[in-house]
């Protein structure tokens, strides 16, 4: 099987239907649509189930506790028989031909031939429900290299769609830290950059549509998830990373480590960087009093 679209589902029920249609409206059909249920309480279940009666395309249904869209992920990619994993979320939708899309650069010479390093996916541009590109388009039509050097120091900005090779994948899970409900995404594309090179493609398979009560626009996702959030920017304080971005995610460490209940010498001493983060300590708590009395102060309003 070519590839494993897999979406995590939670009280979606009503929007399925739409990212259903546009999946068995695929042009190339040698993929298997992996649904996991993050412990829906709505009819999710029933929808589900009875497209898997109609026997359109192949689905797999996986219930779950509700753990929040990562530890979902991390079922639906254990689970996948696809070469690659596309992961699609519950209220957005595929173009007719992002298998096809995906099909033609892996059997393509740029694929074939790769670069200095061995290829893990694709990553594509999303466009909004408008048919406006989300964020910026890449420096060239199509390159090969890899997370780091193209979307972090490159500051190109935007949810865009990675389509990874599912071995590959299951080397670099979501993190599941302390019952957070998120854990950046950005973090598992981190560390497959440190072996893997992608090839960046300006064209979109993928359209994303953004709802009140999704995870992007449910309000502030850090806030909601500052362990995750704390880790990922230590991340990004290595010598993989430019100063610029080093700088700006000390900050963001400390900022959203303390959010975590985490002490300013239990920051500095996991930090990748002690002495930068030492230096921006005095700004990281500054920033970080201020998102707490925003927080109070939009407590008291409502």
């Amino acid at each position: 099987m070519f590839i494993s679209i897999v979406t995590s589902a939670y009280n979606r029920a009503y929007r399925l239907p739409k990212l259903y249609e546009s999946i068995i409206a695929q042009s190339d059909r040698d993929f298997e649509w992996i649904v996991v249920d993050d412990g829906s309480v709505d009819d999710t279940e029933a929808l589900v189930k009875s497209w898997m009666d109609d026997n359109i395309i192949k689905i797999r249904y996986f219930f779950k506790e509700n753990g929040g869209m990562h530890t979902a992920m991390n079922l639906g990619v254990s689970k996948a028989d696809g070469l690659f994993v596309l992961k699609a979320d519950s209220d957005d939708m595929l173009f007719e031909n992002a298998v096809e899309r995906v099909r033609y650069y892996y059997e393509s010479g740029l694929w074939q031939e790769g670069g200095n390093r061995e290829l893990c996916g694709i990553c594509f541009l999303n466009t909004d429900a408008k048919g406006s590109v989300i964020g910026d388009r890449f420096n060239e039509d199509v390159c090969i290299s890899d997370y780091i050097t193209v979307r972090v120091n490159g500051g190109i900005k935007g949810d865009k769609s990675e389509v990874v090779l599912t071995e590959k994948l299951r080397e670099a899970p979501y993190l599941e830290l302390n019952g957070e409900k998120r854990f950046p995404t950005s973090g598992v594309w981190i560390k497959l950059a440190y072996k893997y090179d992608m090839i960046f493609a300006n064209e979109s398979i993928y359209i994303r549509d953004y709802l009140a009560d999704g995870i992007t626009k449910s309000g502030n996702r850090e806030k909601k998830s500052p362990l995750g959030t704390s880790y990922v920017a230590n991340m990004k304080l290595t010598k993989h990373f430019t100063w610029n971005v080093r700088r700006k995610n000390a900050v963001i460490h400390i900022k959203y480590g303390l959010l975590a209940k985490k002490t300013p010498f239990c920051l500095i001493k996991e930090s990748n960087a002690p002495s930068l983060t030492c230096f921006f300590l005095p700004r990281g708590i500054a920033e970080h009093i201020y998102v707490k009395l925003k927080t109070k102060m939009t407590y008291r309003k409502a």
